[in-house]
């Protein structure tokens, strides 16, 4: 399935870093001219799956796109992830609406994205419910997951800042996604 960046429209020049299976890495700027590298993937029904990193930010933003939806700004909603057969982020996050309605975003915090993109890489599929609601459970494959995770931490590496005189504002917290074979 082709994946449409429409929600990367407005933005300066977006790069493809690579393609695998139904998954693309990018780098792009932002509007307000945050250095952005993410991931995307389409899922049947208008659906859009995004996992980006704006920097100089200490979390991760999944974006979830469903064309039709029309989710109030600020709306909280529950939102479960299952990799594989497991319950992995089951209640573990909220989603907040915004100003399109179309879309929700959850920050992962720093702590979590290891484990998260360890689990991504090493699982075939994931499964995204929002049980709150009355939306159906959205799946997807993750074939592709490892080339394309390679490509966003390479992206990752080429945002951090160069170290220079002075202790580093956050030591020992840098977002370092694991990389599976």
């Amino acid at each position: 399935m082709a994946l449409c960046l429409a929600p990367l429209m407005g933005q300066a020049k977006t790069q493809i870093l690579a393609r695998a299976g139904d998954w693309q890495a990018f780098s792009t700027t932002s509007d307000d001219g945050q250095a952005v590298c993410g991931m995307a993937s389409a899922l049947p029904g208008g659906r859009q799956v995004y996992l980006k990193h704006f920097a100089p930010n200490q979390h991760l933003t999944l974006q979830l796109f469903q064309q039709g939806w029309a989710i109030p700004p600020g709306t909280r909603l529950a939102v479960d992830i299952e990799f594989g057969t497991g319950d992995s982020w089951r209640g573990a996050w909220h989603a907040t609406g915004k100003a399109s309605g179309d879309q929700i975003e959850v920050n992962i915090p720093l702590e979590q994205v290891t484990p998260f993109l360890t689990e991504f890489v090493d699982a075939a599929r994931w499964r995204i419910a929002f049980p709150e609601t009355t939306e159906k459970i959205w799946q997807g494959r993750l074939a592709g997951s490892t080339v394309v995770t390679k490509a966003f931490a390479a992206c990752l590496d080429a945002q951090a800042p160069a170290p220079g005189p002075g202790p580093s504002p956050t030591p020992g917290k840098t977002i370092a996604p694991p990389i599976g074979t």
